[in-house]
């Protein structure tokens, strides 16, 4: 069986029936570590900005920062393009709230990929293997974004990219599918032709945008750009 979820909560549940769990984040976690990965750069997630600067003091890891932060306070950032011009070998403390923490909430998966708009048709190859060779159900997670309502109370955003990256990788998935991932997989047809606009369009891609970010969601934007598929292996998002 293949199922789609939202948020922490499906990638937990996924977790517990020992699925092989899909994180997609396209705004921009799994775009980023996607990136990082294929440079040989190792990430370590953290769901906090005070994790991640402790683990890098006992360690002696880079640390990302803050979009705006680069370069003057770090190199990298959840901006893909700051890990183009690296070197293989090192290791980064990523903070994120939502990519981050659902792949916390993944750690007891047997495999955990991450998966985005630019290594889809790879990452549902990977999936496909593991599913002739073992048989296991694959749930693909879109991580959504978390906010608050007018009470103040915390709640997950459906975010359009997330779900139109869940659909590119599901098109690629041998199975039979769930409701919830026969209407993922029907979004991303229905906008497979123009994945920029989608982009560019949805809250997060505007929110990038209009603070000069605009080359990140258009990066975001490429399918199938790259064939590298990121692991999450004992708390590290590596080959």
């Amino acid at each position: 069986m293949i199922r789609f979820g939202w948020g922490a909560a499906a990638c937990r549940e996924a977790a517990e029936r020992g699925d092989v769990v899909v994180i997609v984040d396209v705004l921009s976690f799994s775009t980023t570590t996607t990136t990082a990965v294929e440079r040989g750069v190792k990430i370590h997630p953290f769901r906090s900005v005070t994790d991640a600067s402790d683990f890098c003091k006992q360690t002696g890891a880079e640390m990302a920062v803050k979009r705006p932060g680069v370069p003057k306070y770090g190199r990298f950032s959840l901006s893909p393009l700051t890990f183009l011009e690296t070197e293989s070998g090192i290791a980064v403390a990523l903070f994120s709230p939502n990519g981050a923490t659902c792949c916390k909430e993944s750690e007891g998966a047997p495999n955990v990929f991450i998966g985005c708009l630019r290594n889809a048709g790879s990452v549902a190859n990977h999936c496909n293997y593991l599913v002739n060779n073992s048989a296991p159900d694959v749930t693909v997670v879109a991580c959504g974004e978390r906010e608050r309502d007018a009470h103040g109370k915390p709640v997950l955003r459906h975010a359009k990219e997330d779900l139109v990256g869940a659909g590119a990788i599901l098109s690629g998935l041998d199975g039979d599918l769930s409701v919830e991932a026969a209407d993922a997989l029907a979004y991303f047809r229905k906008h497979e032709s123009s994945l920029a606009n989608l982009l560019r369009d949805c809250p997060s891609g505007r929110w990038l945008v209009e603070r000069g970010f605009g080359a990140d969601v258009e990066f975001s934007a490429e399918l199938d750009a790259v064939s590298v598929v990121p692991m999450l292996r004992e708390g590290v998002i590596c080959f």
